[in-house]
């Protein structure tokens, strides 16, 4: 099966998500389609009402008393809530033309990626461990059974939008997140890694160096320090899909890549997200016991033939991926 074929065979699937745990179930949930027939309303009513709140805000800036400013914006919050509602309702917010066609770019864009050929390239392994840049951006997740690695296997890393679900802190929606340990997370401890699993990104891939072009992170903050850059570096389409959805639903995002010393500089913001042939390396933490037994370790290899499996202290859990040099005569 294509990487078409198994992104389109996953519409009508039941499918939950609780934050980037996703997990296939039999009971009425959320499925698996097309961004657009997603926020068919919704979309439309979220940004109306991220338009309407910047304007309490600069009112309440107004407003000396703390107290009274907290609750001009609560009060005042709730009312748009309600408003919004009614309009909702009234089928004010049925998604245009316009909009509809931006979703699509989007779902485009990510289907050319899932179906991209670029070659990639194993993780060097030494004395039966990984030897990686500490630079090399990952994907940190808990899923709750091998089964729900399946989805990743076939559809890659993807924003929760897909599901139909919004991004819950407001960062960055319609995008997947990436990071790197290059600067410390003083809120990490040894702990995260063994009760977790990560999926680590060829970051060689000429496939990879165009998503990682497109981080809405440093888009934001680009926007912000160097707005003459920004028609030189994105095409009209990405700026246009930043400026009219995904900014306007990104606000927590938008100071991402402000300090140069904070972790968060670490954090991409990648559109769409990420297809499964650029997982390159899984690090299953040493207290994922379901994902540790050799059952689980000989499905996940499967699930991802190109990708060197290890632990939280970069050992060597399964065998190496069998590299099929290119043979062809020059």
């Amino acid at each position: 099966m294509s990487p078409l074929e198994k992104l389109t065979s996953y519409y009508g699937k039941e499918i939950t998500i609780s934050g980037n745990n996703l997990e296939l179930t039999e009971e009425s949930h959320p499925t698996f389609k097309h961004f657009h027939e997603h926020f068919n309303v919704d979309l439309l009513s979220l940004l109306e009402y991220y338009k309407q709140r910047e304007i309490i805000l600069k009112q309440a800036k107004e407003i000396l008393s703390f107290s009274e400013r907290n609750m001009f914006i609560k009060q005042k919050n709730k009312e748009l809530i309600d408003e919004i509602n009614q309009r909702e309702q009234a089928g004010e917010f049925l998604i245009t033309a316009e909009y509809k066609k931006r979703l699509l770019f989007l779902e485009k864009l990510y289907i050319s990626a899932l179906t991209d050929k670029s070659p990639v390239t194993p993780l060097k392994i030494e004395d039966g461990k990984v030897i990686m840049p500490i630079t090399t951006p990952y994907h940190n997740c808990t899923p709750r059974s091998v089964e729900n690695l399946k989805t990743f296997a076939d559809l890659g890393i993807l924003a929760s939008e897909w599901f139909g679900i919004f991004e819950s802190a407001g960062e960055a929606r319609f995008c997947t997140f990436v990071q790197n340990d290059s600067i410390k997370n003083n809120n990490a401890t040894p702990n995260n890694e063994k009760k977790s699993i990560r999926f680590y990104i060829d970051t060689k891939s000429l496939l990879w160096k165009k998503l990682a072009s497109l981080d809405y992170f440093e888009y934001a903050n680009l926007k912000q320090k160097s707005p003459e850059k920004v028609q030189e570096l994105y095409s009209p389409e990405i700026i246009d899909l930043y400026e009219t959805i995904i900014g306007h639903l990104s606000r927590a995002g938008n100071c991402m890549h402000d300090s140069p010393n904070s972790h968060f500089m670490t954090w991409q913001a990648i559109p769409a997200g990420i297809p499964p042939q650029l997982i390159v390396g899984i690090q299953i933490g040493s207290e994922m016991q379901e994902f540790n037994t050799p059952k689980a370790l000989n499905e996940i290899q499967g699930m991802f033939p190109n990708a060197t499996i290890f632990n939280e202290n970069k050992e060597l859990i399964t065998p190496p991926p069998r590299i099929i040099e290119d043979t062809t005569e020059k």
